[in-house]
């Protein structure tokens, strides 16, 4: 008896298993991938894997669909709109202090000054000439360095304090002028003929004065403004001729 082969089985047969091993194949297929990727559940895997939106982070949720909604604006820092100086009494009395330095830097030269100008009218018979002239040239270096401390003070805390810089300024300017130009005027003096108590007043001795008369101005608007300042903070008052 022939062995039968796949050909012999009747077609019906051999249509209904080959039907049955593709049905097996596939499941065993289907096993397989459900081995290799296990599924948590039914639904899809989230947009937003870190989870829910913070509370805080300003979002909102609208139709299922996070929208950010940008938080409310910081309150920004206090600021002054009126230009008024925010510094505190600490600092208008280290800034007084500061203008109370200068005027005590400058009371020696002026001191220095009115005795050198005082020799020279007596043509040196002091301190002598050329000690006259070193003194007032000093001077007029010293009070020009004075001048431009005061002209870079900081001052905003106090009550008039930029006019009250600025006079001082000025008043520390213009005396070094004067000094320079009495210092030209004992050069002059002691390079011709001198007697005392009746020295030539030429044209350096009148630039002297002018310059004296315009620091002088200056002084009084410094006063006058310090005086309030002084008080306030319990410095020393001064008067024109301590500066």
């Amino acid at each position: 008896m022939p062995t039968p082969t796949f050909r012999s089985i009747p077609y019906e047969i051999r249509r209904t298993a080959l039907f049955l091993l593709f049905v097996a194949l596939g499941g065993a297929l289907l096993v397989a991938v459900s081995l290799a990727h296990p599924w948590t559940g039914d639904a899809a895997p989230s947009a937003n894997p870190g989870g829910a939106f913070p509370e805080d982070s300003g979002t909102s949720v609208a139709s299922g669909v996070p929208q950010f909604t940008p938080p409310p604006d910081s309150p920004s820092s206090p600021s002054s709109t009126d230009g008024a100086s925010s510094a505190g009494p600490d600092d208008g009395r280290s800034q007084a202090t500061a203008l109370q330095t200068l005027l005590d830097q400058g009371a020696p030269d002026r001191k220095a000054v009115v005795a050198a100008v005082q020799d020279v009218q007596s043509c040196g018979t002091g301190a002598g000439l050329d000690a006259d002239i070193s003194a007032l040239t000093q001077a007029a270096a010293n009070r020009s360095n004075l001048a431009d401390q005061a002209g870079r003070a900081q001052v905003d805390a106090l009550e008039n304090g930029s006019q009250a810089a600025q006079d001082l300024a000025t008043a520390f300017q213009k005396s070094a002028l004067a000094d320079r130009a009495f210092a030209a005027w004992a050069t002059d003096l002691k390079s011709g003929r001198c007697t005392a108590g009746s020295a030539t007043r030429n044209q350096h001795y009148k630039d002297a004065e002018s310059a004296s008369e315009e620091a002088g101005k200056a002084k009084d608007g410094f006063v006058a403004a310090w005086s309030s300042i002084a008080g306030e903070y319990g410095l020393q008052p001064v008067t024109t001729d301590d500066f």
